[in-house]
């Protein structure tokens, strides 16, 4: 309902070209505080989760015996690493939804920059099929990049609660991701078509997206094998980090090529 409410919007009320551009230049303004990189020390937090985690391990079998040991300890080596784990889920989580609401604001931008410079140069029916293409994908964006709760992410440091916090925390990010970037470049393919009728050209981003990882495949694997689990963190980590400073540079471009 919200997306059809501002496609409504968007199809009924021209915003002349500077509006238009000032949106564009809003949505990449909030980036510095919405897309930040996760880097440094934040990076070992997975490595340090999943050591602690296996020292618990080594630990019980030490002190209970090897079958005791390993019964228990399995259990206790999630609770220790996904407690450690808690703070970067926090993070992992509010950095993602921050980001899609600003994207939000860029497209609605962009997609008011074409209409309004086609609907100057008489062309609107030129590229019509493009519009609408941006539209859709608009839509399909404010339907299913739905805000996760970042209030959930602390509880991975509270026992057999946390099992349920910290793949809710990796869930909320690791299929999204890749679907957010692939709609951000499909976006991106029908502004650099219109470019090319209206006359500006568009910078589109590298080649390599971000994969599809399945989410199903690395819950059992990190349930199956703990350092896995590491693994996982560091990709989507590196993932979103390459999706965001990506994204900056076609953003400086298009504000660039559309003055």
């Amino acid at each position: 309902m919200q997306g059809q409410g501002t496609q409504k919007e968007r199809g009924t009320d021209r915003v002349p070209r500077s509006a238009a551009l000032a949106h564009i230049a809003e949505g990449a303004k909030q980036r510095a505080d919405t897309d930040v990189l996760i880097k440094g020390w934040y990076l070992y937090i997975p490595v340090v989760g999943v050591a602690f985690g296996l020292l618990t391990l080594a630990l019980l079998i030490y002190l209970a015996g090897l079958y005791p040991g390993l019964l228990l300890g399995w259990f206790f080596m999630y609770i220790v690493g996904f407690a450690i784990l808690a703070v970067l889920n926090y993070k992992l989580v509010k950095r993602f939804n921050a980001h899609t609401r600003r994207e939000a604001v860029l497209r609605t931008g962009i997609i008011e920059f074409v209409r309004a410079a086609a609907d100057s140069q008489g062309r609107v029916d030129q590229v019509a099929n493009e519009i609408s293409t941006m539209e859709s994908i608009d839509r399909d964006a404010l339907s299913h990049e739905r805000a996760a709760s970042v209030l959930v992410t602390p509880f991975a440091a509270v026992p057999l609660v946390g099992f349920f916090a910290e793949y809710y925390s990796l869930h909320a990010v690791t299929g999204p991701a890749a679907i957010h970037d692939k709609r951000w470049r499909a976006l991106l393919q029908q502004v650099r078509s219109t470019g090319s009728k209206l006359g500006f050209q568009v910078m589109l981003p590298p080649a390599r997206g971000i994969p599809k990882r399945s989410f199903a495949l690395f819950t059992v694997l990190s349930l199956a094998f703990f350092p896995f689990l590491a693994y996982w963190y560091l990709v989507l980590i590196r993932d979103v980090n390459r999706h965001f400073e990506s994204q900056w540079k076609v953003e400086d471009d298009l504000l660039s090529a559309l003055k």
